[in-house]
């Protein structure tokens, strides 16, 4: 049985998982998973091809959080503090790549 009143984790930290990466800055690199998965993907409703080669991350230092999207070159396509932000730029690279 779901416990309705139980704290919703998302945030991989928030689930005492450890950084993938951490810069010598000190900013913590979690890999975003169902983002990438998203990212990578075909979209099937347009048929717009999934993106080759990228990865996002939740970065995080202290109370700061952003999602990055990089390349395979380690270039930053995209930052987005907000939570929907990201997809909507996938989005648009999907479309802008057809």
């Amino acid at each position: 049985m779901i416990d309705v009143n139980a704290e919703f984790k998302f945030f991989p930290w928030e689930n005492d998982k450890q950084p993938d990466f951490v810069n010598e800055d000190g900013f913590e690199w979690y890999i975003d998973k169902d983002m990438t998965k998203y990212a990578r993907e075909k979209d099937e409703r347009n048929g717009n091809p999934g993106l080759k080669n990228v990865a996002c991350f939740f970065v995080k230092k202290d109370e700061m959080v952003t999602r990055v999207l990089i390349d395979h070159k380690q270039r930053i396509l995209h930052e987005d503090t907000a939570l929907d932000g990201m997809a909507t730029k996938i989005d648009i690279l999907k479309f802008a790549l057809q």
